[in-house]
């Protein structure tokens, strides 16, 4: 019982009784549905879906919640497994009974066979090892497989990094021996322990040196960077500002007097009053354009006096710097210590007079003559360097100091590139074990599997020019496994059977390999699914597989799904015991629907439920085929001979027409025949997918079912009721049927 999974939106139900099952439907019905359906109950997963990169919820029916599988069956208690959104539950029991341990249920799919036949000789080894219930060998494996790799990148970057720690210290050493070198510096820094050996490099204690005096080299430098810092320009900027603000201001003086004067004693007093608005209204306009030329020259000063504080705070920082120049003087003087005194007393005095220029609106004179204090500073960094003896021991501490961290890292990269070397031997040995057990596992089982793997190939293709099927065990690139036969007696051990073979061939070859597994493996079931395996097989192929099955399964549970009714025929044909059922039609909404009854029946019965045409056009086609083909069947009328019974309406309608025919029966005239023409037509045109699919309507499909019943009441008689087949004899002109009461014949 499935129900919410896949195509099969609510319950459906296949009863099986114990037999084996061939079940036939269009592409498209709920076939596949079925064997996912056995492989969830049995395993909680569905490989196809994490081969699509999906999640297995991905698996319930979009109008279901939850999907449901259940199954029943006899020396076991019915199990039931629920798939919703978190995922697959336990396989639970529908009895008080402990659930015991379940096997997969053996699942062949076409898709199977055709992706391991597709597979490399490598990748086939691992499928083998898989389907050998040997897997464990390939999780053993590939972790040591990965640590190899990651052991043999890390032991060449170990490598890497030895040889570059090796030319940093070669760099420094500039071609002299690494204990020389030392010792060497060891002296120049003032070390009392000697260095013997590399190893005292690590050892030898590395004090700073006494410093006799203070740095004055540093202090040089600071003054330096200090005089360079000086811009003497904002001086200039700020004496333009200032004068050009005295100007200003007194010609505004003067303009604002003279036009006050001309207001209070007017030349022309003819008109006062006009004479004197005139004066007042140039007065204002001169007054705004004055003001604005006075902010104008207010935001430069501003800006000048801003420049002004930062040449003060640059020749502060000078002035401090040349101060402590002058207090480390060495004990004999620097050179030209007077310019540096005088110069000193000039900066000083330039930062009291920036003070009293910007306080009170005044120029300034011109900044000290900095460029001769400059002048001197490759003087002073002489007699500083020459006062500094220490500086020759700080260099020498400081050489021994990065020596001993190169060395250090020398180590280290060496213990890293010996230790990533012996694991990397050690994971390639526990590797190249791993391998021998595994081709030792896999030689010690295939010849048994290849033996049955040519004799089920034998029965699946007869007459094949490949003989002497074997397969191989390889071990080059950590082991391969592929086919090897022989072609036509004439070229032996030909290898991968793609060079030769048709894919035909090569899946009866994939088929026969998975056949003999199961047959030669326990298996807890004794079931096999075989989902549309037979797609790339012809007639006699197909033949083969029903022979096989027949000879070599008849004790197992065999559930066939297929599409094709000529492979059914076969099947019916060849073995027995078989139940044969039909997915007769199927619904987005409802799902397949099995012909276990009348199939003229089940169509009314979803025509009055409200389906639409086009969703039970296969239904009608089953409906119309078997009302047409069972007068066929029971009158014993002859059809046009096909190999692989592939007949249809219109072919049961003639053979039937035909057969009335030549008995001169008076059904021949039936009119209800001249529209099962018509009805065959339009079944036919709402299965196929073409355009005018739609031109199917319900009413179309009431009409055959009408008719159906019409030719069903045609065949009996009226008076005795009974069908016209219901008595029957032979006759020298051919055979002949009549009704109870003989009033009816044909």
């Amino acid at each position: 019982m499935v129900e919410g999974l896949r195509g099969c939106p609510q319950r459906f139900s296949l009863p099986l009784r114990g037999k084996s099952l061939c079940l036939i439907g269009e592409n498209g019905h709920g076939k596949t549905t079925i064997a996912d359906a056995a492989e969830l109950w049995s395993t909680g997963d569905l490989g196809a879906f994490h081969r699509e990169g999906c999640s297995l919820a991905a698996a319930i029916h979009l109008d279901a919640g939850s999907a449901m599988v259940e199954i029943k069956g006899s020396g076991f208690t019915p199990r039931r497994r629920i798939l919703t959104s978190t995922g697959p539950g336990e396989l639970e029991p529908l009895a008080p009974t402990t659930p015991s341990e379940i096997d997969p249920i053996p699942i062949l799919r076409h898709a199977t066979i055709a992706r391991f036949i597709g597979q490399t000789a490598g990748e086939k080894k691992k499928a083998l090892l898989e389907l050998l219930e040997l897997g464990d060998l390939n999780g053993l494996r590939e972790p040591l497989k990965t640590c190899s790799g990651y052991a043999r990148r890390e032991a060449a970057s170990a490598k890497s990094s030895l040889a570059a720690e090796r030319a940093a210290i070669e760099s420094q050493l500039a071609g002299e021996e690494l204990v020389v070198y030392a010792e060497r510096r060891r002296i120049d820094a003032g070390l009392i322990e000697p260095i013997r050996t590399a190893d005292d490099i690590l050892s030898v204690a590395l004090g700073a040196p006494p410093r006799v005096g203070p740095d004055r080299a540093s202090t040089i430098d600071q003054l330096a960077a200090a005089l360079a810092a000086v811009d003497v320009e904002p001086v200039g900027m700020w004496n333009s500002a200032v004068a050009d603000q005295d100007a200003v201001r007194a010609d505004g003086m003067a303009a604002l007097l003279r036009a006050a004067q001309r207001v209070l004693a007017p030349e022309d007093t003819s008109c006062p009053v006009c004479e004197q608005a005139i004066v007042g209204s140039q007065l204002a306009e001169h007054l705004a354009d004055r003001a604005a030329k006075l902010e104008e020259i207010r935001v430069r000063l501003a800006t000048a006096d801003d420049d002004m504080a930062s040449l003060d705070a640059q020749l502060a920082e000078a002035s401090a710097a040349l101060s402590k120049v002058c207090r480390d003087a060495p004990p004999a003087g620097w050179p030209e210590g007077g310019r540096l005194a005088e110069a000193e007393q000039l900066l000083d005095e330039h930062r009291a007079a920036i003070k009293l220029a910007r306080a009170n609106r005044t120029a300034c004179r011109s900044a000290p003559a900095l460029e001769e204090l400059r002048s001197l500073l490759p003087t002073l960094r002489a007699a500083a360097m020459a006062a500094d003896s220490g500086a020759t021991r700080t260099t020498a501490l400081i050489d021994l100091a990065e020596l001993r961290q190169k060395y250090l890292r020398l180590n280290g990269s060496r213990r890293r590139a010996t230790t990533m070397e012996v694991a990397s031997v050690a994971v390639e040995r526990m590797l190249k074990i791993a391998d021998e057990e595994i081709e030792h596992a896999i030689r010690s089982t295939i010849s048994s599997v290849a033996q049955h793997t040519a004799d089920y190939y034998g029965l699946l293709v007869r007459g094949s020019p490949f003989t002497d099927i074997d397969l191989v065990y390889k071990p080059a690139r950590s082991g391969q496994v592929e086919f090897s036969l022989t072609f036509d007696g004439r070229h032996p051990k030909v290898t991968p059977p793609q060079r030769i073979m048709s894919t035909s061939q090569q899946n009866a070859l994939g088929i026969a390999l998975h056949l003999a597994w199961l047959k030669l493996h326990p298996q807890q079931w004794r079931v096999l699914v075989l989902d549309d395996v037979i797609n790339s097989f012809d007639a006699p192929h197909r033949q083969g597989l029903a022979r096989l099955l027949a000879d070599e399964f008849a004790d197992w549970q065999v559930i066939a799904l297929t599409h094709d009714r000529s492979f059914k025929e076969i099947l019916r044909r060849t073995v027995k015991g078989w139940q044969f059922k039909e997915i007769v039609a199927f619904s987005p909404r409802g799902g397949p629907v099995l012909a276990d009854g009348d199939a003229c029946a089940a169509l009314r019965a979803r025509l009055d439920e409200g389906a639409v045409a086009i969703e039970v056009a296969h239904l009608a086609r089953r409906a119309l085929e078997h009302g047409l083909a069972t007068p066929l069947a029971k009158l014993e009328y002859e059809i046009r001979y096909d190999p692989d019974q592939r007949y249809g309406a219109a072919d049961y309608l003639q053979a039937l027409r035909r057969g009335f025919k030549r008995s001169n029966s008076a059904l021949k005239d039936l009119p209800v025949l001249a529209r099962m023409e018509a009805d065959s037509y339009m079944s036919n045109l709402g299965v196929h997918d073409r355009p005018d699919a739609t031109a199917l309507t319900t009413d179309d499909l009431y009409r055959l079912v009408d008719d159906l019943h019409e030719l069903d009441s045609a065949l009996r008689c009226r008076q005795c009721r009974e069908p016209v087949w219901r008595q029957h004899r032979s006759e020298s002109r051919g055979h002949s049927s009549r009704c109870g009461c003989g009033a009816l014949a044909a």
